[in-house]
């Protein structure tokens, strides 16, 4: 995807954990994040800001359905400026069921520059649609300012229940095993209602997008739930969007999630 024009200064190269320790403790090589707890890491590589942009994380997918979400604390924002780079020290957080390994090596998440990118306008997405490069399933509707609305259609994936105690003992978070990891799910036909404090994974249809086009999920549309911060879908993705739904109230319909298509800045193509 990188090598894709413009986009490489758009999002980094995969950022990996150094070391890993529970929130205020030692710093290892290895740890198991448990669901509900709070781990730090120092990862590599630090890289330079564009332009003083303050850039934002998009975790991993396989780490975002273990229900962890990655993220940077607010006190480095001064650091972040003062430095040029990204920080060294991330902040891992568990919402969800299954324990996961982490260690050192492990990629994690990359970050993004959000203010380098131009969404799509409705007649652009339209000609890009009749012309097949851009598939949307009828979960997404196109707002009139180009807006995508996409709409939790009913499929959830549970952990299968007899392989709970095995799970945590893999690694998934080195070579890319989200399909390896999946098996260990079930996949059912029904209502998705959200978990206070916990992600639910539910999928959205069938999506292709264009290789120069990605799509950057930004909200809900009315904070009953939030996507977690896998937020970015790279140019090319073909196939379903596994959705990672962290609910703030419980045993409610999950809300509409926003996102835009988007392209690299003009500058940048």
């Amino acid at each position: 995807m990188r090598g894709k024009r413009g986009w490489k200064s758009i999002v980094s190269k995969d950022i990996k954990i150094h070391s890993i320790g529970p929130w205020g403790g030692k710093q290892k090589s290895s740890h198991t994040l448990l669901p509900g707890q709070i781990a730090q890491a120092v990862v590599r590589p630090q890289l330079d800001l564009h332009r003083n942009h303050i850039p934002d994380i998009s975790t991993r997918s396989v780490v975002a359905r273990h229900g962890v979400e990655v993220g940077f604390y607010a006190s480095q924002v001064n650091d972040i400026l003062a430095t040029g780079k990204t920080p060294s020290t991330v902040m891992m957080i568990h919402h969800g069921e299954i324990p996961l390994r982490l260690r050192r090596g492990n990629r994690t998440h990359r970050v993004y520059f959000p203010q380098l990118v131009e969404p799509l306008r409705v007649p652009e997405i339209m000609r890009l649609r009749k012309s097949g490069e851009l598939v949307l399933g009828k979960d997404f509707q196109v707002n009139d300012n180009g807006l995508v609305e996409i709409k939790v259609h009913p499929v959830v994936y549970e952990p299968k229940k007899q392989r709970l105690g095995q799970i945590h003992k893999t690694n998934w978070v080195s070579g890319s095993k989200r399909k390896q990891f999946m098996e260990n799910f079930e996949r059912k036909k029904k209502s998705v209602k959200t978990k206070f404090g916990r992600v639910v994974l539910t999928e959205t249809k069938y999506v292709k997008l264009p290789k120069d086009v990605g799509l950057f999920f930004l909200k809900t549309t009315d904070g009953t739930s939030v996507h977690i911060k896998s937020l970015l879908i790279d140019p090319g993705f073909e196939g379903p969007i596994v959705l990672e739904i962290f609910g703030s109230k419980e045993g409610k319909r999950p809300d509409n999630i926003l996102a835009w298509l988007v392209r690299p800045r003009a500058e940048l193509r």
